[in-house]
């Protein structure tokens, strides 16, 4: 039977291609093919064995070799190996935006050394990249603590975010203005730092897009007015935490993340209501030390539409009250403590830049 490149979906289309193959055991598409219907039901080491097959048959050819890396990494418990993967199809279909782009989230989940990831990035981006790569790069850029170029890479691109993708975008750009304004911070450049705060709060015109949320700003917010009132103009910082302390939950707040209570907290301490911003801070560890003992099942938290990686949610959750439980410890003075909750998150999931970025300045 002859094969088309098209996507099987059906049951019987399983059993059509095994006979392609049967037939000709060096048709790679047919074994391609067979592997991406196995994998949607769910059949992964089957698929599996169809793409090495398919790489047996043509191992010129890239996508079997992508496919086999989902596989490796998402069931098979062969994360370093999909990585490999990655690199030979990028090799065999050099500058892939898309395959750029999955690279780059194996590297960052697996921990690869951010010089090295940035300088992988460097030396495969297309001459055009796509919106999803270009906030990945900003992303890579920030998390070896680079923001100057991570906010050039976002000032140089025409962006048309959308479908949820703006909450990469947006986060992408804050983020790293808010570190720059609090490394200035550190330093006692303090006009500095406000500049960089109220910056990370207003859209560049080449972004076309906004925050589905605005209290995602929270944190920035936050530092705006902790500056303030170092500067003693205490009047304009007092609106900012009281929007902070009256935070609404929403269906958008578990993107978040559980931190946002640290800032509520610290926002009533600056408000000098010591005792609301204890109980606050106290009741929120008690919730986290009791989520890190469930054994519930995870629900995996949505991923961007580009990312077709299955991750292991139990060991992000746990990774995420960690992460939480260092936001307390800051709360509670005991950098120590922080430092060390922040390192074993890290440990789990060392993609969280915002965790990276606090050990920075813990250790500096």
């Amino acid at each position: 039977p002859r094969t088309v490149d098209t996507f099987p979906y059906r049951l019987p289309e399983i059993n059509v291609l095994k006979s392609a193959v049967a037939q000709d055991a060096a048709n790679a598409q047919a074994q391609n093919l067979l592997g991406c219907v196995l994998y949607d039901k769910r059949r992964h080491a089957e698929a599996a064995a169809a793409w090495e097959q398919a790489i047996q048959a043509a191992p010129d050819y890239y996508m079997s070799y992508r496919n086999l890396a989902v596989a490796k990494y998402s069931y098979l418990g062969e994360r370093e190996a999909a990585l490999a993967l990655l690199k030979k199809a990028m090799e065999l279909h050099p500058k892939d935006d898309f395959l750029l782009k999955e690279v780059n989230y194996v590297m960052a989940r697996l921990g690869t050394d951010g010089h090295e990831r940035v300088d992988y990035l460097q030396a495969n981006v297309p001459e055009k990249p796509s919106d999803h790569l270009s906030w990945d790069m900003a992303d890579a850029y920030s998390n070896i603590q680079e923001f100057d170029q991570a906010l050039e890479i976002l000032a140089n691109h025409e962006f048309v975010a959308a479908e949820c993708c703006e909450t990469y975008l947006t986060e992408a750009y804050t983020f790293a203005c808010s570190a720059k304004g609090r490394l200035d911070l550190k330093n006692g450049n303090l006009e500095s730092a406000l500049e960089w705060f109220r910056k990370g709060q207003q859209i560049p015109e080449n972004f076309r897009a906004g925050w589905w949320d605005t209290q995602a700003l929270y944190y920035i917010r936050y530092f705006e007015a902790f500056t303030l009132i170092q500067l003693d103009r205490r009047e304009e910082a007092t609106p900012i935490l009281e929007g902070i302390v009256n935070f609404v939950r929403s269906e958008y707040s578990p993107y978040m993340g559980p931190e946002v209570d640290y800032y509520i907290a610290a926002s009533h301490r600056l408000l000098g209501d010591e005792v609301t911003a204890r109980l606050h801070m106290s009741r929120k560890v008690m919730e986290w030390e009791s989520e890190l003992e469930s054994d519930l099942d995870r629900k995996p938290p949505a991923t961007a539409v580009y990312i077709s990686y299955i991750d292991d949610w139990a060991q992000w959750h746990e990774s995420t009250m960690l992460n939480a439980l260092a936001y307390s410890r800051l709360f509670f003075n005991d950098s120590f403590g922080a430092g060390e909750y922040f390192a074993s998150s890290l440990k789990l999931c060392p993609d969280n830049i915002k965790a990276k970025f606090e050990c920075v300045l813990l250790n500096g």
